[in-house]
């Protein structure tokens, strides 16, 4: 799955949920640390 807008990582996280994989792109980088967290299991 390909999220262009990646935003606050919900939509990379239900891939991994959903067994998934995916690819987040975000701009913003303040947002990518949150990312990361968001989508760790």
């Amino acid at each position: 799955m390909l999220d262009p807008f990646a935003g606050s990582g919900t939509t990379m996280k239900m891939a991994r949920l959903l067994g998934r994989n995916s690819i987040g792109i975000e701009i913003n980088e303040s947002l990518i640390p949150n990312n990361k967290e968001k989508t760790r299991l």
